[in-house]
């Protein structure tokens, strides 16, 4: 495949929908960012939750 017109070839088998990053803590990592960009932290009452 060498031309533009060889990416017709390709399909698509699935969506990418949603990126969700893990860290050990999710309250320490919202504060740390709170601090950087100002703001404030909605939703959180301060335990580990598991969806």
């Amino acid at each position: 495949m060498t031309g533009a017109d060889d990416w017709g070839r390709f399909v698509a088998i699935g969506e990418l929908y949603d990126v969700v990053i893990d860290c050990p803590d999710p309250d320490g990592l919202a504060e740390f960012y709170r601090q950087m960009i100002g703001g404030r932290i909605a939703d959180s009452d301060g335990e580990r939750t598991s969806w």
